[in-house]
């Protein structure tokens, strides 16, 4: 009787130990829980996690200029941010360190690091307070400090008929920042020598830009060339001529050269280069009225270096294009014998595509001789 009574008395207080050890084990597995919650790195951790799988829920992420990453904001999509942070994190070698210098008991910030450059700066600030006094942490906010997630301003110079595309969205009026009309055509139109100029709109796109695509597009299709100025912050597409058309003017203009470079060297006639001008335009008026009287007397003259450089086709009626070449007066005394070159502007017009084109006015942007 008593060996069953001491048995009995041994289960009872087995079973007490066993469920004061299970108490104790039970209040310690919750404080260590509670406890994790409450080491601030751990949050921290538990953020980059977050952010590792491109989600921002529950996180004010702002650039590093403050604005904040919206959805639907153009050029700063809130994928992209996603895609950056994705990458980034789940790629490069992560560390972080705590900015003493900042926030207070309740607020606590970050600097994260990948591969030893500042991507993140996450802030985190104390939630609750467990039964213990324990403070518990959660993530706040995010903000971006890579250079390459600045959001940056671009500025896109195309003519007024072509359509403007920049990662694939079509500029509209709204990113349209200035009109202006092109350089030496104004002129040209108030005299009545061409009309239905096209003008040089100048858009302005802020976004997040590591490589973007700028397009300008003429009618029926035409690729324009974009050119990049300024570091990358600024897009040109100037007005560039149709297909073929440099191999179709370049004839024509191989055949005013020598009759302009003849003609002021007092070699040739006004009537021969006459005939490749609008009569009574100001390039009409205008190389007559040069004075040509210091020209040596010589022995004849020869021409090298001709070309055609800088078209710009403002219309089917229209086109502007540089023209060089080196023009030698030649002498029977070798001392004597000169070079003389030429860089000129010529602004060429046409009634109509069956027309023939026309010298109408001039820039001479250099004239040099030796």
């Amino acid at each position: 009787m008593r060996k069953r009574t001491f048995r009995i008395l041994l289960l009872v207080w087995a079973l007490i130990l066993i469920g004061v050890i299970a108490f104790f084990i039970t209040k310690l597995i919750r404080f260590l829980t509670v406890y994790e919650a409450s080491v601030s790195t751990h949050t921290v951790d538990a953020v980059l996690e977050q952010l590792k799988t491109g989600d921002l829920t529950g996180l004010a992420v702002t650039l590093q200029n403050g604005d904040p990453v919206e959805e639907d904001r153009l050029f700063a999509e809130q994928e992209k941010i996603e895609a950056y942070l994705r990458e980034t994190l789940s790629t490069k070698e992560i560390e972080y360190r705590k900015l003493n210098s900042v926030g207070d008991a309740t607020h606590e910030f970050y600097t994260v690091m990948a591969d030893g450059e500042k991507i993140l700066r996450i802030g985190i600030e104390a939630a609750s307070k467990t039964e213990y006094n324990l403070t518990v942490w959660k993530g706040v906010s995010a903000e971006l400090l890579d250079t390459a997630m600045n959001p940056v301003t671009l500025r896109i110079k195309a003519p007024s008929f072509a359509t403007v595309r920049v990662d694939g969205t079509v500029l509209g009026e709204s990113a349209m920042v200035e009109a202006e009309e092109p350089e030496l055509i104004g002129r040209m139109v108030e005299l009545g020598y061409t009309k239905d100029i096209p003008k040089i709109y100048t858009y302005e796109v802020e976004g997040i830009f590591t490589q973007p695509e700028v397009r300008a597009t003429a009618a029926h299709g035409r690729e324009l060339p974009v050119l990049v100025r300024e570091g990358g912050v600024l897009y040109e597409a100037p007005f560039a001529p149709p297909e073929g058309f440099l191999d179709e003017i370049t004839p024509l203009i191989m055949e005013i050269i020598p009759c302009w470079g003849r003609y002021f060297s007092r070699d040739g006639g006004y009537d021969a280069v006459r005939r490749f001008f609008v009569w009574g335009s100001p390039v009409d008026k205008t190389v007559p009225g040069a004075d040509i009287s210091w020209m040596q007397a010589h022995t004849g003259t020869e021409f090298a270096e001709e070309r055609v450089e800088n078209i710009r086709y403002y219309s089917d009626t229209c086109f502007v294009c540089e023209v060089h070449f080196l023009q030698t007066i030649l002498h029977n005394d070798p001392t004597r014998q000169r070079e003389w070159e030429t860089n000129v502007t010529w602004v060429f017009v046409r009634e109509d595509a069956d027309s023939e084109w026309k010298i109408a006015d001039l820039v001479m942007n250099t004239g040099t001789g030796n």
